[in-house]
């Protein structure tokens, strides 16, 4: 039985985390509890009782073109954070069954999509690089069964996280196979080398929070784009929310995602804001 105090405690404790050791230590000190939380958002999880919610990303000429996919639960008017259901997941050696689960739901959903929005259609899905080497095979059976392109996957790794050589091996076989590898939050974590596999980077909110207000910050992102521009890369921008914000990164980015265009919507209300929308701009 979900006990919603035990899970607002929690999530009080891991709030700021960012790491996982740090959330897998308090999880550690608090054992009874996280196995009963674990235990029921993993059944929820397997019984279907979640949603995937889809944030647009839009190019300059207002089309969308993607989105990225995230998870949402809400258990008797909780809401669930998506961090903390995959961390448990991951504690408990779930995490890899957990996220191809989800990922069968957006394959489903991407099918939709494409359908009914764009041809062209790249839904971007989080993966954590700690299961990515057991992930990789899993994913690749699950687009089989749907019968999807890897093409209309976007695989997004944080660039923050520490990728080893057997994950970066993965990645480069993934790219080999035509699936698409998105860094996020590009810029935000350590200085490294642009990877010849990553087809997609994502600039985050941090570097476009009031950017038409700061020269500076301006600048730095405009010579951040042209960097990745000369190395071929798509760049996506996230939390952009004022129509200034979306003036100015828009003519350097290939697609825009944040409030400012939309909110994460369910696949049925992103069908109908968006299918209707780019029909009327078609004809």
């Amino acid at each position: 039985m979900f006990n919603a105090d035990e899970y607002n405690s929690l999530a009080k404790k891991m709030y700021g985390m960012d790491k996982r050791s740090d959330m897998y230590e308090l999880f550690s000190q608090n054992e009874d509890v996280c196995r009963r939380l674990h235990d029921e958002i993993l059944q929820r999880v397997f019984d279907g009782k979640y949603n995937m919610a889809y944030q647009p990303h839009i190019n300059k000429d207002g089309i969308c073109t993607g989105a990225e996919a995230l998870f949402r639960m809400n258990i008797d008017g909780t809401f669930i954070n998506p961090m903390l259901a995959f961390a448990l997941a991951g504690y408990y050696g779930e995490e890899n069954r957990m996220t191809i689960a989800t990922l069968d739901r957006v394959c489903g959903d991407t099918i939709d999509l494409i359908d009914k929005v764009e041809p062209n259609f790249v839904t971007t899905f989080n993966v954590d690089p700690d299961i990515f080497c057991d992930f990789c095979d899993s994913y690749k059976d699950c687009l089989t069964r749907h019968g999807l392109s890897p093409q209309s996957i976007a695989v997004e790794v944080t660039e923050g996280s520490i990728i080893d050589d057997k994950v970066r091996e993965k990645m480069k076989q993934l790219h080999l196979d035509g699936t698409n590898i998105l860094i996020d939050d590009f810029g935000q974590g350590e200085s490294r080398e642009i990877d010849d596999y990553a087809q997609y980077y994502k600039i985050p909110k941090e570097t476009v929070d009031n950017i038409e207000n700061d020269e500076f910050k301006k600048l730095k992102f405009i010579a951040t784009c042209t960097m990745l521009k000369r190395h071929g890369k798509k760049i996506v921008v996230e939390g952009v929310e004022t129509a200034g914000q979306n003036e100015i990164v828009k003519n350097y980015a290939d697609s825009v995602q944040g409030y400012y265009h939309s909110k994460p919507l369910l696949k049925d209300d992103f069908l109908c804001k968006y299918a209707k929308a780019q029909a009327s701009v078609i004809e």
